[in-house]
């Protein structure tokens, strides 16, 4: 396994190419103003890609993920800023410990056409049809943390039942606007309307101690009017 230790790592934009990286040990690194996955296309199936990795012990500050494979790969104990994975997928991926705060969107950017959300999606489920389980999140402790338009399917994620659930808007249950829930939990349902997802994650975070017991609160309530079984 090629090792990386505490080492700053910057860009990842190339003029020609994309990246695979195989069989890679980061511990202790910052990336800074780092990108990862914007090289290649995907409409070619052409896309950068880690694989057998650990990454351990990190700051993030200004990186995004792009359109990527990432493939049996660790994440542990990740600080700083949010991270953005766009149209990034995953096949048994784990995230362990402390990572701050990660959103997982469906699609490669915004302001993608219909067209090529349609292609992209058609994609994803060929992916997503060959992998047995996508991402492992049952040991993670974040501060925030959310997918965005069908990312993963809800069915190849791994969650800690105790304080990661499983939204379900498809039952025609009653509407949130008259619930006793927090203003972060009426969001991420009305985001689900918005998008026409019918199914998506609420996870507490773990890192907010303020917040994480009222998630918890808001979890019970749900599960009491149907959104969560």
């Amino acid at each position: 396994m090629n090792s990386v230790i505490s080492k700053t790592i910057r860009g990842g934009k190339r003029f020609f190419g994309h990246y695979t990286f195989k069989d890679v040990e980061c511990v202790g690194c910052s990336f800074v103003d780092a990108n990862f996955g914007h090289n290649g296309s995907w409409k070619r199936n052409v896309r950068d890609s880690l694989s057998d990795a650990l990454i351990q012990d990190a700051e993030i500050h200004g990186c995004m993920v792009g359109p990527a494979i990432v493939r049996r790969a660790t994440f542990s104990n990740i600080r700083g800023d949010l991270l953005i994975c766009w149209g990034t997928l995953f096949d048994r991926v784990k995230v362990l410990g402390r990572f701050d705060a990660l959103m997982i969107n469906g699609f490669p950017g915004p302001g993608m056409t219909e067209e090529d959300k349609k292609k992209y999606i058609e994609k994803k489920e060929i992916f997503y049809g060959d992998v047995d389980w996508a991402l492992d999140i049952s040991r993670a402790d974040f501060s925030d943390f959310c997918i965005r338009s069908e990312a993963i399917p809800i069915s190849k994620i791994k969650l800690d039942p105790l304080s990661q659930f499983v939204i379900d808007v498809s039952g025609g249950v009653v509407g949130v606007d008259g619930l006793p829930i927090s203003t972060y939990t009426k969001v991420l349902i009305s985001q689900m309307y918005k998008e026409q997802v019918s199914r998506s994650l609420l996870v507490a975070p773990k890192l907010d101690q303020n917040l994480f017991p009222v998630i918890l609160r808001d979890a019970d309530i749900l599960k009491d009017v149907g959104y969560i079984k």
